[in-house]
């Protein structure tokens, strides 16, 4: 199992705020497909899936403000 964890974002530790989710739990994800949006410091980033799989569960809420190393959703790798 892959856990998607937010990466470092800027310098020190900002408050990142999830924007929008791009999947939900049962979806079958690919390498590169967007995974969520974030806004940090006034930028705003789409991070996208680094391997494939189906996404067990989300751990996240849109409108939910969270910190480097959050867990976004554990992805079942085929």
């Amino acid at each position: 199992m892959y856990e998607f964890i937010i990466p470092k974002m800027g310098q020190g530790d900002p408050d990142i705020d999830i924007i929008e989710l791009k999947v939900k739990a049962g979806d079958m994800v690919e390498v590169s497909q967007p995974i969520v949006e974030l806004e940090s410091e006034k930028i705003r980033v789409t991070l996208e899936s680094e391997r494939s799989g189906i996404v067990l569960e989300i751990l996240v809420r849109e409108g939910e403000t969270v910190k480097t190393g959050t867990v976004v959703c554990r992805i079942q790798e085929k």
